[in-house]
């Protein structure tokens, strides 16, 4: 039933903050709005959300949703791995095609380093590695046994939702396969943060985990079109 509830709180936090990104811009202005504005709102909605609902669930005790400093992690190692793995997800979609208009379609370098970089890495790890995975605490001691790694149950059905939702990218008209394939470098990011939010008890490595495969992968956009050029 707690798992239940995770999903339903998941789908809940998306669907309210889309209904507020609606009812700000106006239905009628979505197609003139300036591209990076939905998204924004929509995620800064999500941050709030997340937020209030740890505050309640943990009874003001937001420390054992994550929300807390962190140091013990090896930074300089996940700066290689994990903007390596972005610049290879790019390359892979480069290699596939999108079928259509890319997410962040339209957007500035500004724009893009403020929105992916920083606002998409915070507001979705709050919900997924914060909120979903401090739910689901509980149930740290079950899991499953890959290689030499114990993948729990909080930090799998964390990362499962985080790469589901990806499949909403169909609806702005990419293909198929071209969203299969930030799906599963989703789950995969999903996987890396969940562990370490796992083992520091912190969303902030989650975060620059999200902000490294999100900086690798903007690069990699830009050596693309540079040799496009």
């Amino acid at each position: 039933m707690r798992v239940v509830l995770a999903i339903v709180m998941t789908f809940l936090v998306l669907a309210v903050s889309s209904s507020i990104g609606l009812s700000v811009i106006g239905p009628q202005n979505v197609a003139t709005a300036p591209p990076w504005q939905m998204p924004s709102i929509i995620h800064v909605s999500i941050l709030i959300l997340s937020f209030l609902l740890i505050l309640i669930l943990s009874k003001g005790r937001i420390s054992s949703y994550g929300l807390k400093f962190a140091s013990n992690f090896p930074f300089i190692r996940l700066v290689l791995i994990c903007t390596g793995i972005g610049i290879i997800a790019a390359a892979i979609e480069s290699l596939i095609g999108t079928g259509g208009p890319s997410p962040t379609e339209g957007f500035t370098l500004v724009q893009k380093i403020i929105f992916i970089w920083l606002i998409a890495s915070i507001c979705e790890e709050t919900l997924f590695r914060g909120l979903i995975q401090g739910f689901l605490s509980q149930y740290t001691g079950r899991g499953i046994r890959v290689l030499k790694t114990t993948l729990s149950l909080p930090v799998l059905v964390a990362a499962i939702l985080f790469a589901l939702i990806h499949f909403g990218l169909l609806g702005s008209g990419m293909n198929f396969m071209a969203v299969v394939n930030i799906v599963i470098f989703a789950f995969i990011l999903g996987i890396m943060a969940g562990l370490y939010r796992e083992s520091t008890g912190s969303i902030i490595p989650a975060i620059i985990i999200h902000m490294l495969f999100n900086i690798g992968g903007t690069l990699m956009e830009y050596v693309i079109s540079a040799f496009a050029g």
